[in-house]
């Protein structure tokens, strides 16, 4: 079968808290960015049967899992040209902000971290090439790579893609997320325009989605006010995320529930809201305020 292969260059927009066994040595690594872009397939599924999701999962990404369904990830990816660079950065800016009331404020936590540019290589059999690229681009937009790329982190602006795919847009627009999201989604569902937002359609009422974590709806936030850049829309993330820390919907640390809401940045700048389903029971009040707080902050 053919193979197509497509380069994309890159680069960090927000520092990239990305590393193998040693947390304190930071290093960029292909299975980490595979990982996400298989987190970001599953959420535009927006399957109804999880069993069925997964062996469509492994026959794409690959499967482990031993016996006659083990197989090898149609996609190969590759990091090249890495011109990244460590450098110690605040995983949590919003403590040193002048609207943060914590009890640990100006406890940054101060950790290595990667900015810089690089080039992505992904290599797979012609029926499915283009799929992985959109696939990729989108989790550029609505995701990051490392830890906190949920709170706004490690987020990476693609500069050009080179090769077979070449055509395919990386404008960070809501326009162009739903043609990504249209491209990458499941069968039975279709996401479209809701306004300014973007959200998941069933297409018939016997349609059920699985009790797991799919997209809902996709908000691009513009900034109001002239001045703000992608350093001031974090540390706002920041502020908003702890004044609802204990809120089931963003995230908790015991016992660990990750949050339902994916919280990017774009240079322009702006903030791309992913919701989520939420697995667990929560309040959909409160979610709301906080997203009419993170708006309004924005």
């Amino acid at each position: 079968m053919e193979t197509k292969r497509t380069l994309i260059r890159c680069s960090t927009t927000a520092q990239m808290f990305m590393a193998g066994a040693n947390r304190n040595s930071p290093e960029l690594r292909a299975p980490g960015i595979k990982g996400c872009m298989r987190y970001i397939w599953r959420a535009a599924q927006c399957a109804d049967n999880v069993r069925d999701m997964r062996e469509r999962e492994g026959r794409l990404f690959g499967n482990a899992s031993g016996g006659e369904t083990t197989c090898r990830s149609e996609m190969r990816l590759q990091i090249r040209g890495n011109n990244t660079r460590p450098a110690n950065a605040a995983m949590l800016p919003h403590r040193k902000s002048p609207g943060y009331s914590g009890a640990q404020r100006n406890k940054a936590l101060e950790t290595p971290a990667l900015t810089g540019s690089f080039d992505v290589c992904i290599q797979s059999p012609a029926p499915n090439h283009g799929m992985f690229v959109s696939l990729f681009v989108l989790t550029t937009l609505l995701y990051g790579f490392g830890r906190r790329s949920r709170k706004g982190m490690g987020t990476v602006q693609i500069t050009g893609i080179g090769g077979e795919g070449r055509g395919i847009s990386f404008a960070p627009d809501i326009d162009n997320i739903l043609t990504l999201l249209n491209c990458v989604r499941g069968n039975g569902v279709t996401f479209a325009l809701d306004g300014a937002d973007i959200v998941s359609n069933a297409p018939s009422a016997g349609y059920r989605y699985a009790n797991y974590p799919y997209i809902e709806r996709i908000y691009l936030w513009r900034p109001a006010a002239a001045g703000v850049d992608v350093k001031n829309i974090i540390e706002r993330i920041g502020l908003s995320a702890h004044e609802y820390s204990g809120e089931k919907f963003i995230g908790s640390a015991r016992p660990r529930f990750a949050s339902s809401l994916l919280l990017s940045t774009t240079p322009e700048p702006a903030c791309i809201v992913t919701q989520l389903h939420c697995t667990e029971s929560f309040d959909a009040g409160e979610r709301d305020k906080f997203l009419n707080n993170l708006h309004g902050r924005i």
